[in-house]
């Protein structure tokens, strides 16, 4: 049975704070994409409640998913507590238990170890985003772009080299159809212009514009609308709107002292795309501000 009293809970209290013994959610990873390889198929969380307590002598574990209890366990799965302790074999250290079927999108997920009020005694949190590899995508046509990647660049021609090549290593499909990447520079001298063109030889599948001297060919509606509401359409702005493309869903920005370091594969294109679809009022996304990022070095600041 459970024990009841202040003197278990702070005796409780102090074992949870020993080594071993911190509630923690293995899986899933906090900010990870979780696909369902099998549609219809229930979500599993890895929990660690640690290797000194024992559920129900220490307490009961709950799960809440956005903030409404999907599971009850002491140990078996139950309705109430009132149902607790059950005859199962007692949970401790590292467990698996099941959510249940999950809506696609992002969600929030906690876990706690309550005792015999039901007051929490530990708890451990992740945000996760869940997505059914099942669900089909009508916005993403074979061959088209989904991502215009737009780059800015002044001066720095081995800067953008760098960026460039960075990009062709980490982003998987770069070079193909399903990305569109353009650089956007200006050089000041004729020796900056050589620059430019060095890069441009070296990565051929990219299209360089010069500001202040686009082909008339590279325009957009979005770019016709701001010339039409008395917008300059030869300034850094309306070059900017004239790559802007209205038929590519999501935009991304560079700067040309960025670097990419790590990959952004094509199955996380993909599930990227399915999510944003369902927000329309989003045209442009980035790689950098996330919660997952560590802080700023120097301020030791979040960077989001």
């Amino acid at each position: 049975m459970l024990i009841r009293g202040s003197a278990w809970a702070w005796a409780l209290l102090l074992l949870l704070s020993g080594v071993g013994s911190a509630l923690d959610i293995v899986s899933p990873r906090e900010s990870e994409t979780v696909v369902a390889r099998v549609s219809g198929r229930d979500l599993s969380v890895q929990l660690d409640i640690g290797a000194d307590v024992r559920v129900p002598e220490h307490g009961v574990l709950a799960l809440y998913l956005d903030g409404a209890r999907v599971l009850l366990a002491c140990p078996d799965s139950v309705a109430s507590a009132v149902d607790c302790p059950t005859d199962g074999a007692p949970l401790s250290g590292k467990i698996s238990l099941g959510l249940g079927s999950v809506s696609s999108g992002e969600h929030v997920l906690s876990a706690e170890l309550l005792d015999a009020a039901m007051a929490p005694l530990a708890i451990a949190r992740r945000v996760f985003t869940y997505v059914d590899e099942a669900e089909e995508d009508d916005m993403l046509s074979e061959g088209a772009p989904a991502y215009n990647m737009i780059v800015f660049s002044k001066d720095r021609a081995c800067q953008l080299d760098q960026l460039l090549s960075s990009l062709r290593v980490h982003v998987r499909n770069v070079e193909t159809p399903f990305v569109k990447l353009q650089v956007l520079y200006h050089h000041s001298t004729q020796k900056f212009a050589d620059g430019y063109k060095a890069v441009k030889k070296l990565h051929p599948r990219v299209f360089f514009h010069q500001q202040g001297n686009l082909s008339e060919s590279v325009t957009s509606s979005i770019y016709d609308a701001f010339v039409a509401r008395g917008g300059n359409g030869a300034s850094f702005q309306g070059d900017y709107l004239r790559l802007v493309d209205d038929g590519i869903p999501y935009t991304m920005h560079f700067m040309d002292d960025m670097l990419m370091t790590d990959t952004f594969d094509i199955e996380q294109q993909l599930l990227t795309h399915r999510l944003l679809a369902s927000r329309p009022e989003i045209t442009a996304m980035s790689l950098r501000l996330h919660p997952g990022l560590f802080p700023c070095n120097r301020s030791l600041l979040p960077l989001y």
